[in-house]
């Protein structure tokens, strides 16, 4: 469906940019990739590897015929399940697989990309992420943002000439770090920004909802996915991107609009 849409909208417009967030930032990855009139990449957070998820995707396979779901959870959430159905453990698998395929027979891509991610992720495998961008995304436009705790030193990777850090831990706003998900939803997001109804105690770190509820608010932080939370903090997860302006002007960038300066922000 995914190739059948860009396809019909290639026809449409002047030049075609394609992006995407998480497995769609992987699909549109794929389709980058087969293409040769696609101008650039945006992909936030790609599914381009796993970060220990990638063990446990044979077992949805493997429990498919006999269970419908994995989890589940109260559907608290409008625009987003948070129970899991065994399926899209197949559904996963098959994309990670296609768009390491793809950028393997790819060899150097001279493609125009912005890769956006967060150095706690949870989801996906940053030393992946990093490493197909050094080696194979060869274009000098091409851009990798991270956030990090820009405290501890850098990455024996880093390149100053392509790549741009943003400080991801801001205790005056409760947040320990990036998260995955909140890489693409700005502050003012009526579901998933600062203060909306969402953002508060969704899928805190080592306990449940009711608990984070009735928690001081001082004692609840804002991160990244974890087994537990440090000290005695409730860690809920992190819905929206403090630095949402400097990644609009970093996909307007990538884009070509003229006049376009970097929003300034705490950054190395």
């Amino acid at each position: 469906m995914a190739r059948a849409q860009v396809e019909r909208f290639a026809g449409e417009v002047d030049r075609l940019y394609l992006g995407g967030h998480s497995v769609g930032a992987a699909i549109a990855t794929v389709l980058a990739l087969e293409r040769d009139d696609v101008a650039g990449l945006v992909a936030l957070a790609p599914m381009w590897e796993l970060n220990g998820l990638r063990s446990y995707l044979w077992l949805a396979t493997m429990a498919e015929p006999f269970v419908d779901f994995l989890e589940r959870e109260p559907e608290i959430n409008p625009v987003k399940y948070e129970s899991l159905a065994v399926n899209v453990g197949d559904e996963v698998g098959e994309v990670r697989e296609r768009v390491q395929v793809a950028l393997r027979h790819a060899g150097e891509v001279d493609l125009p990309t912005l890769l956006v991610a967060t150095a706690a992720d949870s989801v996906i495998n940053l030393d992946y992420l990093q490493r197909t961008f050094r080696e194979r995304l060869v274009h000098p436009r091409s851009r990798l943002v991270l956030y990090r705790d820009t405290r501890a030193p850098r990455p024996d990777w880093w390149n100053d000439a392509r790549m741009v850090a943003y400080h991801a831990h801001r205790p005056s706003e409760r947040i320990l770090e990036m998260s995955h998900q909140s890489l693409p939803v700005a502050p003012d997001n009526p579901l998933y920004g600062r203060g909306a109804p969402l953002q508060h105690c969704l899928e805190p770190n080592g306990t449940d909802r009711a608990t984070c509820l009735a928690a001081p608010r001082e004692r609840v932080w804002y991160g990244a996915y974890h087994d537990a939370s440090p000290d005695d903090r409730i860690v809920s997860r992190l819905t929206w991107n403090p630095h949402f302006d400097a990644l609009v002007d970093h996909v307007a960038a990538l884009l070509g609009v003229d006049g376009v300066r970097i929003a300034r922000a705490p950054r190395e």
